[in-house]
């Protein structure tokens, strides 16, 4: 059975380039989500998923059919992939070079947007998360860097845990210990998966200065926000 060219793979890598998520099913029942779709070798696909591993089609592409502007079917000699675009791709904000080695690297609030916080008044907790457009333009190395983060400092390198995934921060409104969590957000449903204690008032005795600032920038945030939307409330 031939494949399709490289050139036709191509095409449907530059016209799926503009989304910025995808929900793939296959015939043989595999569901999953990802954040980009490149070509592999020509002829074969990878579906990449944002600080995580990587799915990619059991053979060659043999066949392309363009269903609508937002669905393509996509044939291998053994499998079946539909992939439908779940919405628009966002350009990231530029922010140069950096270097991610540690979880307070991730920690800047200029990668969230409040619009996105979840409060849980019964665990008296509010969870900012890192958003991807906000957190800016990443080279492989960078990607790399705080896929590790995740996968050694946050628990997620099981396989349960290889989904399209971010960074999130939980922060205790009222708590005399001012703890702050770090964990896993789950891109796909919206929640945060995993919660590692990563600052208690204690530590700040011997934190260094610039560090201890960013726990206080977002906990003194956390407690703004809280106060903001309690007003919002009132007023509704």
């Amino acid at each position: 059975m031939p494949y399709s060219s490289k050139q036709e793979v191509k095409k449907l890598v530059e016209n799926l380039g503009r989304f910025g998520m995808f929900k793939v099913t296959t015939n043989k029942g595999i569901e999953f989500m990802t954040t980009e779709i490149v070509s592999n070798m020509g002829v074969f696909l990878e579906f990449r998923r944002l600080f995580a591993s990587s799915v990619y089609t059991d053979n060659a592409v043999i066949g392309i059919e363009y269903v609508s502007k937002t669905v393509v079917i996509c044939k291998t000699s053994t499998t079946i992939y539909t992939i439908k675009a779940v919405y628009d791709r966002k350009e990231p904000v530029d922010r140069g070079r950096r270097k991610f080695s540690q979880i307070e690297d991730l920690m800047d609030l200029e990668y969230v947007d409040d619009n996105y916080n979840m409060y849980f008044p019964e665990l008296d907790l509010l969870i900012l998360f890192v958003h991807p457009v906000l957190l800016g333009k990443l080279t492989i190395t960078e990607q790399a860097q705080i896929k590790s983060i995740i996968n050694v400092y946050l628990y997620g390198k099981g396989q349960a845990m290889q989904m399209c995934r971010t960074v999130c921060f939980q922060v205790r409104l009222h708590d005399d210990r001012n703890r702050i969590y770090a964990g896993i957000f789950d891109l796909e449903r919206g929640c945060s998966i995993t919660s590692r204690q990563i600052f208690e008032e204690y530590m700040s005795v011997d934190m260094p200065d610039d560090i201890l600032a960013k726990y206080r920038a977002f906990q003194n945030h956390a407690k703004e926000f809280i106060k903001n939307l309690g007003k919002f409330e009132n007023k509704a």
